[in-house]
């Protein structure tokens, strides 16, 4: 018999037996017996093929009254899985226990569910393509109805951005339905000299410079720029951090020309051997080597490459504490042979299996610590345009497929669920300093929940991911694993609602670190 998939604990699926899961904290309260849940064995069976568990959401949404959720497994970062009730009340988590009394509450059956915290995506770009109030409105939707209830939003443009960080406070308050924290991307000397403001009065301690830019719309950083910037994040102290896109501006210009040249034609192949693997690993490489003057904390954005990884590995193990390393969804996801050809196009570029693979085992080991998503919401016509694939615009929509894409791959690379928890929510949490309020289930923490059916099969669409865009990446595909219910500051929302109404859930907060 081969290994065990351990994408979720043996007690789940074989009731009884020592929790070796059980977190102290629990344990002191409440000591729970896996016996009194009947284990479900999760497998890759439709929905038909198998009797209806407690706690599919075909029952009114509760609205008002402390709620609880009753009988999931809970998958508590940093500790494991442990069966538990859920008490919710203002907007908080209360308690978690065993046999939690239900009276004068609503409740929520999750028994042969799985309750995570909702996922902190600390990768969302609005209003690039498209008027950014109204994407406020759409793709925070889309993030809420699956399972995102955080997001760290990008701020980027010319000069001062005190105009628009006030604006946003407002917005935010009023528009969007998931919480928000910002990082703000150093562009110009006007945004390098005012960074210490974006951190005293916004609470902005995250912010980004792009080594490779996107010619027209951002600049590409050059090393004196960077350095300037690396000294000014440094200066405000513990819990800056200073993102990077790393990418060799010099060598994608050079490889494009050659991809060009080659193959008018492109694809997603020449796409990727236009913006190599080696110009991902150079740039981290030398983006290290100047924090060290600074002493900066540096996370590196969306890694894509087996070869950055086999870096980034062994620089954590030469110089600990020094860096974050962030991949998204899709790179986990999707090869340069898939289908959808110019709906594709990313910078950096989707590679192949092996990069894939390697990713998966840098999640594993430590050596990446968030996912991501890197939206970037854009309609079939804005990407593509009927210009030729070499000038499709980079960027797609991932927000609304992001957690189904995860559910789904980890348990095909035996990810365990609790990393992957860690990964897309805890671990996005404590590096940008919003942990324990996000990203996790604890007394105290944020009612930000999403519960979720391993088992369920449902097909990739642009119409269940609820984005602007016309077209998901993927689109078509069947995966395993989607949230059924979402909470968020104690309010519930149904995905599968054909009635579902949003309002309830307009104005969210926006998050100031301190």
């Amino acid at each position: 018999m081969g290994a065990r998939n351990p994408f979720v604990p043996d007690w789940v699926d074989a009731a009884g037996g020592q929790n070796v899961f059980l977190p102290d904290w629990i344990a002191g309260k409440a000591q729970r017996d896996p016996g009194d849940y009947a284990g479900h064995r999760h497998s890759f069976l439709p929905e038909w093929a198998r009797p209806p568990l407690p706690g599919d959401s075909d029952h009114e949404v509760p609205g008002g009254r402390p709620l609880v959720i009753k009988g999931g497994h809970c998958v508590i970062p940093y500790s494991g899985v442990v069966t538990q009730d859920v008490l919710l009340s203002g907007g908080r988590i209360r308690s978690i226990g065993h046999d939690i009394s239900t009276a004068g509450c609503d409740v929520i059956r999750a028994e042969g569910k799985y309750v995570l915290p909702g996922l902190v995506d600390p990768h969302v770009h609005l209003g690039i393509f498209s008027d950014f109030d109204g994407e406020l409105s759409t793709e925070t939707a889309s993030a809420l109805i699956n399972g995102v209830t955080t997001i760290g939003l990008y701020v980027g443009g010319s000069g001062s951005y005190v105009p628009f960080l006030d604006s946003l406070i407002e917005k935010t308050g009023t528009v969007s339905r998931v919480d928000i924290f910002a990082h703000v991307a150093i562009l110009d000397r006007t945004q390098l000299a005012e960074i210490p403001l974006y951190s005293a009065k916004y609470g902005v301690r995250s912010f980004k410079v792009y080594m490779s830019g996107i010619p027209g719309l951002i600049p590409s950083a050059d090393d004196g720029f960077l350095l300037d910037t690396m000294e000014a994040v440094a200066a405000l102290g513990k819990g800056a951090v200073l993102n990077i896109h790393a990418e060799n501006p010099e060598v994608i210009e050079w490889a494009s020309k050659r991809g060009r040249n080659s193959a008018p034609d492109g694809g997603l192949r020449e796409w990727e051997e236009s913006r190599p693997a080696f110009a991902e690993r150079e740039a981290i490489q030398r983006a290290l080597l100047l924090a060290e003057r600074s002493g900066v904390k540096l996370y590196f954005v969306h890694v894509s490459s087996a070869e950055a990884v086999a870096f980034l590995r062994s620089a954590r193990a030469t110089a600990p504490g020094r860096f974050h390393a962030e991949t998204t969804s899709p790179y986990l996801s999707m090869t340069y042979d898939d289908r959808q050809g110019a709906l594709a196009v990313m910078s950096p570029p989707v590679r192949g299996d092996r990069d894939r693979q390697e990713l998966w085992k840098a999640l594993a080991d430590g050596t990446i610590d968030t996912i991501g998503t890197d939206h970037t919401p854009q309609t079939v016509e804005e990407k593509t345009g009927g210009r030729s694939f070499w000038d499709t615009v980079p960027g797609y929509p991932a927000v609304g497929t992001h957690l189904p894409f995860l559910l789904d791959g980890a348990r095909r690379h035996g990810l365990p669920l609790v990393r992957l928890v860690e990964n897309s929510a805890a671990n996005p949490a404590r590096i940008f300093g919003l942990y324990p309020r996000k990203g996790t289930l604890l007394p105290g923490s944020d009612a930000d929940l999403v519960i979720v059916d391993l088992d369920r099969i449902k097909e990739i669409g642009s119409a269940g991911a609820h984005s602007r865009s016309d077209f998901a990446l993927r689109q078509g595909e069947r995966v395993i694993g989607w949230p059924v219910t979402v909470v968020k500051g104690g309010q519930v929302l149904y995905p599968d609602d054909p009635s579902l109404d949003l309002r309830r859930f307009d104005g969210a907060s926006y998050i100031a670190r301190h």
